[in-house]
């Protein structure tokens, strides 16, 4: 028995639900790597009561931040006590350096501050405006609820997995951040941390990895980095 023109669509119309749906359930499963960016006028992080990394304004009698590693961190310039980013960095388990370098370009590139003469909001980025970076790693951005309500972390990368990758990611946002390695800071990877911070704005995004979309990037979007 031949279908009706009506039955036909119902079919065809079916079966482009049912892509829909197996394309959420596919992109739910296959995200990747996850920055949580926070513009902010200072923040820090405690490890045992220590403060072992701070970025902008401070008391500027402490030339040195003390580190729970015995190391001691170099204060950041004076014009880097304005501000800066700080980001809770998140590695899925599928990640790739792809994603790692994607991320790492993005989070210097972000322009979340007005240009030089402040008349033109969100055309700077960190490193245009000299400011410093903290890095947190925080593999609860991974997690997923339970029907009992319980946070699951099975997406998260594996701790030893991550803390290569971490290590690897902050050297590629030194990298981005023409080398300058004292303005990038972070925390103490996996240990219990309290950070502490006052959020400019607020402002708060979030960057995903998509390294094929870098394809699509023009010459035009690159040269605009270097540009207020």
């Amino acid at each position: 028995m031949p279908l009706t023109r009506s039955a036909s669509r119902s079919i065809v119309s079916g079966a482009f639900a049912i892509q829909a749906l197996l394309l959420l359930i596919y992109s739910a499963e296959t995200f990747a790597m996850r920055i949580v960016l926070q513009r902010v006028k200072r923040a820090s992080v405690y490890v045992g009561g220590e403060c072992v990394s701070s970025i902008g304004a401070r008391p500027p009698a402490s030339p040195t931040v003390a580190r729970s590693d015995g190391l001691a961190e170099d204060a950041p310039p004076a014009a880097a006590r304005e501000g800066g980013l700080l980001a809770l960095v998140g590695l899925h388990e599928n990640d790739t350096d792809a994603d790692l370098e994607h991320c790492a370009r993005r989070l210097v590139a972000c322009k979340l501050w007005n240009n030089a003469d402040e008349t033109r909001p969100w055309r700077q980025s960190v490193r245009q405006r000299g400011y410093p970076v903290l890095l947190v790693s925080q593999f609860t951005l991974y997690a997923t609820l339970s029907k009992k309500h319980q946070p699951d972390y099975k997406l998260a990368m594996k701790s030893d997995q991550a803390r290569i990758a971490y290590e690897k990611f902050k050297d590629m946002v030194v990298s981005f951040y023409d080398g300058r390695a004292n303005m990038v800071h972070d925390g103490v990877f996996g240990a219990m941390m309290d950070v502490e911070l006052v959020n400019d704005g607020p402002v708060t995004i979030i960057i995903e990895s998509n390294p094929s979309s870098e394809e699509k990037e023009t010459k035009e979007e690159k040269k605009s980095d270097d540009k207020g």
